[in-house]
């Protein structure tokens, strides 16, 4: 049980890492809002 939290949360930092680096450039905003528009209308792509 308590690896599986440690594990949880060691995603959850790399996530918020990642999206604290994309929000960095400004000119990754657009990319982000665009893949978070993709994600509601069930469109998930990577660029």
């Amino acid at each position: 049980m308590f690896i599986k939290i440690v594990e949880i949360l060691g995603k959850l930092i790399c996530l918020y890492a990642y999206i604290i680096s994309v929000i960095s450039s400004s000119e990754n905003v657009r990319k982000l809002n665009r893949a978070f528009q993709d994600l509601k209308e069930g469109r998930y792509r990577v660029r």
